[in-house]
């Protein structure tokens, strides 16, 4: 099993409209010994052939993976909601998946898998917020900024959808603000040791 170095224990990644291409250049520079477990919420529909291809490139050496309900949250894979499910990340470390009330209008909703987290990690936890047309996450970004844990951003003026991002950015003391091709390589080297906080 890999082991974290950095001390984090988890990055949460949410976005919606516009972020498959920011997500799929942070994942496509992470090796796949990357040691620090990744679970991504992305407002979407059942199915979707061009989602999961795109999702899929042989570029990105971490697979993406739809979880069953009690799956550990472990690295070497990174975790995908599946659509109209709410994935949440237990205090055991375990994924939880729920058909609980929309939040936000969205299931899966960012703000219930970053909240959960928060409470599962604390200051270990990393959250990030991409490209979108909604409010969602910025609830979830606030816990996790409140309880210690590291936010991040993707730039607006590089993004397809900024009202996610700018909305993440009223609510919260953002740490970085960050293009995806800076976020995946900050996160590449802080699980080595290298990145400068």
């Amino acid at each position: 099993m890999n082991v974290s170095t950095s001390g984090f224990e988890g990055i949460v990644i949410g976005g919606s409209a516009g972020s498959i291409s920011p997500l799929c250049a942070i994942l496509s520079a992470l090796p796949s010994d990357f040691s620090i477990p990744i679970a991504v919420a992305l407002h979407r529909s059942s199915g979707g052939v061009e989602f999961h291809k795109a999702l899929g490139s042989p570029e990105m050496a971490l697979k993406i993976y739809e979880p069953n309900d009690r799956d550990p949250f472990v690295a070497g894979k990174v975790f995908l909601a599946p659509a109209d499910y709410h994935m949440l990340v237990d205090k055991d470390k375990t994924i939880c998946l729920s058909t609980s009330d929309m939040t936000n209008y969205a299931r899966p909703s960012i703000d219930e898998l970053f909240e959960t987290a928060a409470d599962c990690f604390g200051k270990k936890l990393i959250g990030i917020i991409l490209s979108g047309a909604s409010r969602d996450g910025s609830d979830g970004l606030m816990k996790i900024k409140a309880k210690g844990g590291l936010t991040i951003v993707q730039n607006p003026l590089k993004a397809d959808g900024e009202t996610m991002i700018r909305s993440a950015m009223e609510t919260t003391n953002i740490d970085y603000l960050y293009s995806p091709e800076q976020i995946g390589r900050f996160l590449k080297d802080l699980d080595k040791g290298s990145a400068t906080l």
